[in-house]
């Protein structure tokens, strides 16, 4: 579910790279919005099943640490780059590292199969 989310987002930041008027805008702008409820869930559950019920108040504390930190770094590049090329750049540069997160993600899991049916 989590790639999906993320491929889905891709396709919304390439629509926003592309699209131009104000009714298609607003359109892609609402659909957006879908992506949070594709994520979401899926992300904490998966940050659920690393740790252990005792631990796993601390877990979402990192995790959510994590993503508050690496935001402001990423908003500054997207930032700059939208200033220095162009808006549609920014975007698809968001695309581009949202469908390098599917690609990781999908090498993990298939790594970690790998690794139970080794143990098996």
């Amino acid at each position: 579910m989590i790639i999906t989310g993320w491929g889905y987002y891709a396709a919304i930041y390439l629509l926003f790279a592309i699209l131009d008027g104000k009714r298609s805008l607003a359109a892609v702008f609402l659909l957006y919005g879908l992506y949070f409820g594709l994520t979401e869930p899926a992300e904490r559950s998966w940050v659920a099943s690393f740790a252990p019920a005792p631990l796993r108040g601390k877990a979402f504390g990192y995790y959510h640490g994590v993503v508050g930190l690496a935001s402001l770094p990423a908003s500054l590049i997207f930032g700059l780059v939208w200033q220095g090329l162009g808006y549609q750049y920014a975007f698809i540069m968001g695309a581009g590292f949202a469908l390098l997160g599917c690609g990781l993600i999908q090498a993990a899991a298939k790594g970690s199969l790998r690794d139970r049916e080794n143990n098996a």
